[in-house]
């Protein structure tokens, strides 16, 4: 079956299809601590209760009447629920009987795993922080679903009509190396209470040879027909020492990027990173369609270029890879979702027919996590 979505979301919007059938998981905990920091207690209103829902995958998340029976909210109509994250409310889909709670009933909402977003705090000088897409502490974020007097937030569901199928869809595979937790050096004999540069996750670093970091499956079906985007590898790296002179400079870090085609003998070149002492340093390059191996994995290597021959060597880390590239809109049976971007070239709204696809599959537009819209397929045809 082949369906058609119009798309009304904006350049970049992330789009994820998923399968109403085949929803995520849900923890229920205790009900709702103080928060403090940025997001205080504002948001909260006395007398509501506040139950809470851990997520650490991005997904569509489902509350069935049988989960919100176990809230002791039987009485309440389900206009009245609300989800919060972070000081705000999600909109959230309703289904079912809309008056009276029954065994129709339930809600669906677009919940993501914990980033490093409030990390950024945590560095004396926020810049140092290399990337937000990994917390320091957990992967699991906290909602809380409550109901109070008030009609809760919904998804907004817009209807347009389709348009001519667009060609590609943009798919993004993300590696954040996570093998390592690197310390900011000591201030003499004193570790100090905030993060300083160079501290946090990264790969194990390298001195010598080529390290190698590879991206997961996700860049299958790539279109290489003219006007396509090309294919693009954003590569992140840090410094890990404050090497020793080279060439009469002290703190230089030299390193290599190279990708690694399939059945090729030797990485090929793509660019030198230079930068100093514990700071990080990022490049995009441009990739052939032939770079990627036909499971949809790239691997992308550093080098460290002219290492000294005596201590203080240059070390350094992989922070990140992520590779985009336009992808041919197929259903993979394999996989029960579809994450993908719109072109950022399109001049107005763009429709995505996807192959072999489900009859029960939904759009949602996730670029506003706070305001997700519900998007139904307009047309279908076998």
């Amino acid at each position: 079956m082949t369906q058609q979505y119009p798309a009304g979301w904006r350049f970049g919007n992330l789009l994820p299809i998923k399968s109403l059938l085949l929803l995520l998981g849900l923890l229920l905990g205790g009900g709702a601590q103080a928060q403090s920091g940025p997001y205080g207690n504002e948001w909260l209103v006395a007398g509501q209760p506040y139950y809470k829902i851990k997520v650490w995958r991005d997904g569509i998340y489902r509350l069935d009447y049988a989960y919100l029976q176990n809230l002791n909210a039987t009485g309440v109509a389900p206009t009245r629920f609300q989800v919060w994250r972070r000081g705000k409310e999600v909109a959230v889909y309703q289904a079912g009987n809309q008056a009276t709670l029954d065994a129709t009933s339930y809600l669906e909402f677009y919940g993501q795993r914990n980033d490093g977003a409030l990390d950024r705090d945590f560095y004396k000088k926020p810049g140092d922080q290399a990337h937000q897409y990994y917390s320091l502490y957990t992967d699991t974020a906290a909602y809380f679903i409550t109901w109070g007097s008030r009609v809760g937030k919904r998804m907004a569901q817009p209807v347009a009509a389709g348009g001519t199928p667009h060609a590609w869809r943009i798919q993004t595979a993300l590696k954040v190396a996570t093998d390592k937790y690197f310390e900011a050096p000591a201030q003499g004999t004193v570790h100090m209470p905030w993060l300083n540069q160079g501290e946090g996750f990264y790969s194990n670093w390298s001195y010598q040879g080529e390290m190698p970091i590879v991206t997961d499956s996700l860049l299958r079906a790539i279109v290489t027909t003219p006007g396509a985007p090309p294919i693009r590898a954003e590569v992140c790296v840090a410094g890990k020492t404050i090497p020793g002179d080279k060439g009469g400079v002290t703190g230089l870090h030299t390193t290599g990027i190279r990708v690694m085609p399939p059945g090729a003998s030797a990485a090929r070149d793509l660019g030198v990173l230079t930068y100093m002492n514990y700071d990080f340093k990022k490049a995009l390059y441009t990739l052939n369609a032939s770079d990627i191996n036909p499971d949809g994995k790239v691997e992308i290597r550093g080098l460290m270029i002219g290492q000294r021959t005596a201590p203080i060597f240059d070390l350094y880390a992989f922070s990140y890879v992520k590779i985009t590239a336009p992808q041919q809109s197929v259903w993979f049976t394999n996989r029960r979702s579809l994450w993908f971007q719109n072109d950022s070239l399109l001049s107005g709204p763009a429709t995505y027919e996807l192959d072999n696809i489900p009859g029960t599959v939904v759009g949602y537009d996730v670029q506003d996590p706070y305001n997700v819209q519900r998007i139904a397929p307009t047309a279908s045809q076998t």
